[in-house]
């Protein structure tokens, strides 16, 4: 077990599935698939628990000692360790941090080696929808892909055999068709390429009266399978793969399919700065909605 009080970032040599744990249902989830994760891929397990931090209150206002909230993120992550052995985690390459500070920039510190950062998706409540959440600041700034993992998972449940790449545009379509082939193959799972676009207002009433919203499904998806075939020629991967295009809004359409799928793949934009965000806005109803895993690709060269 490895405990630091401070983001230092540690490496054995091999890569690793980093789970972030809280203390909470959501953290156990995010364990939960992160060992299954990481003895699909044949990595190492690395478990990161950022302590809450201190506050700062007028007088009179009696506050937990940080020596208290130190003890009880040291009972989370012996915690942690001990369900990760209970889950089957017997592999000795295994990681417990508990450390401090911002809790997107400590998990990031600790990411560095990580294949993928796994985290437990709160319930959609209200106060969770106004505070914000880890999880879209991790995806939005991360350099490896990040999944989320619904309360819907069920880990005792059925493969369904299919993987969902969602593609908005044609230009990050290579990386992220890698990345979903790679997903699926290792799942043994089928690809389904799935683009969709509805137009709105007094648009969609139009289209909706005229077929034309059959005709741009059909070349639609003859561009989009054409695409797909380009990139796959000079490869010999055996993963099959469908193109599937929906006259829906995007959010939409992929919250419907990741009811029937066993992980949903999507792209980050670009590079998130104080002005500009990486996530799209049907990335992050995706990851707010979605009922399976949705896993964040970041761009080619991301931090």
């Amino acid at each position: 077990m490895t405990s630091t009080p401070s983001p230092s970032p540690t490496s054995r040599g091999r890569a690793v599935v980093l789970a972030c744990v809280d203390g909470t249902e959501d953290g156990d989830r995010a364990l939960h698939y992160a060992v299954k994760e990481a003895r699909r891929r044949g990595t190492g397990l690395r478990i990161v628990h950022v302590e809450a931090p201190s506050v700062v209150s007028p007088p009179m206002v009696a506050l937990a000692p940080v020596t208290t909230l130190h003890e009880v993120a040291a009972e989370i992550v012996k915690a942690a360790e001990a369900r990760a052995r209970r889950l089957g985690w017997s592999d000795p390459d295994l990681e417990v941090i508990q450390t401090g500070g911002p809790r997107r920039d400590s998990i990031l510190d600790f990411a560095a080696d990580a294949v993928c950062i796994v985290l437990g998706r709160r319930s959609s409540a209200l106060d969770h929808l106004l505070t914000g959440s880890t999880t879209t600041a991790v995806a939005e700034h991360a350099g490896v892909p990040v999944i989320s993992v619904p309360e819907h998972w069920d880990p005792a449940a059925n493969p369904r055999g299919w993987v969902v790449l969602g593609v908005e545009g044609r230009e990050a379509l290579a990386g992220l068709l890698a990345t979903a082939m790679a997903e699926a193959r290792s799942r043994g799972a089928r690809l389904e390429v799935l683009h969709a676009w509805r137009a709105t207002g007094v648009y969609d009433a139009a289209i909706g009266q005229h077929a034309v919203a059959s005709g741009w499904r059909a070349q639609t998806s003859d561009l989009l399978t054409e695409r797909v075939h380009d990139l796959r020629r000079d490869t010999d991967d055996q993963v099959e793969w469908t193109v599937n295009t929906e006259y829906d809004r995007p959010a939409t359409a992929l919250v419907k399919a990741s009811e029937r799928v066993d992980l949903v793949v999507l792209g980050r934009r670009g590079h998130s700065t104080p002005l500009h965000r990486g996530l799209g806005s049907t990335t992050r109803t995706v990851l707010r909605a979605g009922r399976c895993p949705v896993m964040v690709v970041p761009p080619p060269g991301a931090p």
